[in-house]
C-alpha cells in the first residue's frame, strides 16, 4: 500500500502484478491497483476439508471418513491397550505417514509445535517408523553446518531428525528453519509441526495439513482470538503434493462434538475476509517515517500522498485526520516546523530509524526522562522495554 501509494504520488506508471489465493474482497483491491482482476478456482491437486471428532473425520457434504485401521492398530500399540482418548494430532499424523504421505501439523504456539514434534518422534520409535540411519546423518550434518550460534537447537532438532519429525518456528534463524523445509521437501522429514509462520510465503506442501490448535493470543489486548478464514485458507493451501498426491487434504481438530457443524460453516464453507487497509491503525507511526525517509516535506506532500492510499479509498482517513495526525507529530516533539518545511526532530529521526512506535518513543522518552538524564539501571531500563507495543509477542 505504501509503495503504491508513493509511485501514484510522484506520477509513476508503473505495470502491477498482485498474487493472492485469500482475497475476500478481490474487486475492491483490483479496482484500488487500477488492474483487471483474473479470477480461478483452479488447483494442481484437488483439495479435501473436514474436521475431525473422535475418530471421524466429518466433511462439508456431509460425509464421513473413519481413519485407517493400520494407524488404528499402530495407535492401540502405543497405548498399550488402554482405553483411553488417543491424541488426535498422533492419530492424524500415523494415518497420514502409515499411508505414505507427509504431514504438517499446524499449532499457534511456539512451545506446543516443539512439544508435539517430541511426542510424535517418541511415538515413531516406538512403532519403528524412522529414517535410515545413514540417511538421517546426512541432514543432520546439513543442520549443524547451518547452526551457528544455534547449537543447542540443531542438537535438539538433530535428535527429532533422527525420528523423521522436526518443528518449525521463527525463533530458529533462517538458516536452521531452510534446512527443515529441504528436508521435508526433499521427503526425509516426514512430520513438521510448525507455527502459522509457515503458512505464508515458504513453500512446503504435504499430503495432509493438521489444524492442531486455532487460538492466537492477541498480543494488543491480551484476549484470545480464533484464526481468520483467511489465515485457514493460507494453512490449507498447503494440501497436496503436485506429482505425488491424488489429493491434499485439511484437517482441524475440534474441541468437542459440538465445534464439528460451527468449524465446518466458519472455515471450510466460509468465505475468506475482505482486505482492509490497517494504516488508520498505525497512521502516526506511517508518517513520521514517510517524513523521516524525505518522501514527504510538508503537510500538503503528505496530504497527497495519503490521498493514493488503500485507506483513504475505503474511508478510513482522510484529510482532516492527516492534519491532526501530523500537528500531532509537531506537538509531541517528533517534526518540527521550519518556515513551512517539517523535518524529523533528533527524537523523531531516532524513533522512525529504530523501527519503533510512536508510542513507544514517547515511554522510553518519559521512562528516561524521569531518571534525569542518567542510565535508569538494568531492571528498570527491562520493565521500559516490557511494556514497549513491540515486545508484546516475546
Amino acid at each position: 500500500e505504501s509503495i503504491m501509494a508513493t509511485l501514484r504520488h510522484r506520477g509513476v506508471r508503473a505495470q502491477v502484478l498482485g498474487l493472492s489465493a485469500t482475497v475476500g474482497n478481490p474487486n475492491v483491491i483490483a479496482d484500488y491497483l487500477g488492474a483487471r482482476l483474473v479470477a480461478s478456482d483452479w488447483r494442481p491437486v484437488p483439495l479435501h476439508e473436514g474436521v475431525y471428532q473422535n475418530g471421524v473425520v466429518y466433511r462439508s457434504n456431509g460425509g464421513k471418513v473413519r481413519l485407517s485401521d493400520e494407524a488404528w492398530r499402530a495407535m492401540r500399540k502405543l497405548l498399550n491397550g488402554n482405553d483411553v482418548e488417543p491424541d488426535p494430532v498422533v492419530l492424524l499424523a500415523l494415518d497420514t505417514v502409515l499411508n505414505g504421505g507427509q504431514a504438517l501439523v499446524f499449532t499457534t504456539r511456539r512451545a506446543q509445535a516443539r512439544n508435539y514434534a517430541f511426542e510424535l518422534a517418541s511415538a515413531f520409535r516406538k512403532l519403528g517408523l524412522v529414517p535410515s540411519e545413514d540417511e538421517a546423518d546426512k541432514w543432520i550434518e546439513r543442520l549443524w553446518g547451518a547452526s551457528g550460534e544455534y547449537g543447542r537447537l540443531a542438537s535438539e532438532l538433530g535428535d527429532l531428525f533422527s525420528a523423521g519429525v522436526a518443528y518449525h518456528h521463527a525463533g530458529l534463524g533462517g538458516d536452521i528453519r531452510h534446512v527443515v523445509e529441504d528436508a521435508f521437501n526433499g521427503h526425509f522429514l516426514r512430520v513438521v509441526v510448525a507455527t502459522t509462520t509457515l503458512a505464508v510465503g515458504v513453500n512446503m506442501p504435504a499430503r495432509r495439513v493438521i489444524i492442531a490448535d486455532r487460538f492466537l493470543k492477541d498480543y494488543d489486548t491480551g484476549v484470545e482470538r480464533e484464526l481468520s478464514i483467511i489465515e485457514y485458507k493460507q494453512m490449507a493451501g498447503r494440501a497436496g503434493r503436485p506429482g505425488l498426491d491424488p489429493y491434499g487434504e485439511a484437517i482441524i481438530i475440534a474441541r468437542g462434538a459440538e465445534d464439528v457443524d460451527r468449524l465446518i460453516d466458519k472455515y471450510i464453507k466460509g468465505r475468506p475476509e475482505p482486505v482492509v487497509s490497517m494504516l488508520g491503525e498505525a497512521l502516526d507511526d506511517f508518517l513520521l517515517g514517510q517524513f523521516a525517509s524525505g518522501r514527504v516535506a510538508n503537510t500538503s506532500d503528505a496530504v497527497g500522498l495519503m490521498s493514493h492510499t488503500l485507506a483513504a479509498r475505503q474511508g478510513i482517513i482522510n484529510e482532516d485526520r492527516v492534519r491532526k495526525a501530523i500537528n500531532s507529530l509537531v506537538s509531541l516533539g517528533f517534526l518540527e516546523d521550519r518556515g513551512g518545511v517539517l523535518v524529523p526532530t533528533g527524537f523523531g529521526r531516532t524513533v522512525a530509524h529504530s523501527y519503533l512506535s510512536v508510542g513507544t518513543g514517547l515511554l522510553f522518552r518519559h521512562g528516561l526522562a524521569r531518571a534525569g538524564g542518567s542510565y535508569p539501571g538494568d531492571f528498570r531500563m527491562l520493565a521500559l522495554l516490557a511494556l514497549a507495543r513491540e515486545a508484546r509477542p516475546l
